[in-house]
């Protein structure tokens, strides 16, 4: 067996004995030949965005964004196809070390209901975190993992520039679109097609707006719903791509019914 010290006394021994004397000198005090430095646990809580992620679904992978919301130990999983529609999410708890967070899941999100259901499961989640990237290895359908390299934003916001009265259009709907949206955090939308006195869509909920590559995201919680006279209590999400003109007057939002195109009132 080849060794660096073939040949040439063994200065281990050496080495030892003078160890040996040092840490006799010191009265027996504990003399370490070596430390290892203590692992530090990352800090995950804040907002994470990623601008283009593959989302499972039943007639095939769609593209999409996905926010995670992780605070005071509790973490939220949200995805959305590319016009702003929730598709998934996942709600729990979780607690990380250096390389895996363990995500004991409370509720996932159901698209036909629009709202959450209970449904618990602990999930062993790989991640790496360089910089301000944190890449996850999340769970998906049939055992398969979906690989999301999310990127730290800013909390979001409630810029003064969006607060107030909007109307305008829907995509090519004919009728009158609404928003308004206050201060403290509520908002409201509503769409009339003018046949009747009856309003035939309304949303309430809370609003933000996030920002990523110089882009900025509306991000609504709906919390009830009025179809056609119908009110229900939902629990669910958008998040879509909102452009102000550069006078805060005219206002641009994508949405899977095409455009809407309000005016600040």
């Amino acid at each position: 067996m080849k060794t660096l010290w073939k040949g040439h006394a063994n200065p281990r021994v050496g080495l030892g004995m003078i160890l040996a004397a040092v840490c006799s000198a010191l009265f027996f005090t504990a003399c370490p030949l070596s430390e290892s430095p203590e692992t530090e646990i990352p800090d995950l809580s804040g907002y994470w965005f990623a601008e283009n992620i593959s989302v499972p679904s039943e007639s095939g992978p769609v593209s999409g964004r996905g926010l995670a919301i992780i605070e005071n130990g509790s973490i939220k999983f949200l995805s959305f196809n590319l016009q702003g529609d929730q598709l998934a999410g996942m709600r729990g708890t979780y607690t990380n070390n250096e390389d895996t967070m363990t995500v004991q899941v409370a509720a996932t999100y159901d698209t036909e209901k629009q709202n959450w259901i209970d449904e618990t499961s602990s999930d062993v989640i790989p991640y790496t975190l360089v910089n301000n990237v944190l890449t996850m290895d999340i769970p998906g359908p049939s055992d398969s993992t979906i690989t999301v390299p999310f990127t730290k934003i800013a909390a979001p916001l409630r810029p003064d520039v969006w607060v107030g009265t909007w109307s305008g259009t829907w995509g090519t709907n004919d009728g009158t679109a609404e928003a308004t949206l206050q201060g403290e955090g509520s908002f409201m939308f509503s769409f009339d097609l003018g046949d009747d006195q009856t309003i035939d869509f309304l949303q309430t909920g809370i609003w933000q707006v996030i920002t990523f590559s110089n882009t900025n995201y509306l991000v609504l919680h709906i919390t009830n719903q009025t179809i056609n006279s119908e009110p229900a209590v939902v629990d669910f999400y958008g998040l879509t791509k909102a452009t102000l003109s550069s006078n805060n007057t005219h206002a641009t939002i994508e949405t899977s019914m095409g455009n809407l195109e309000l005016t600040k009132q």
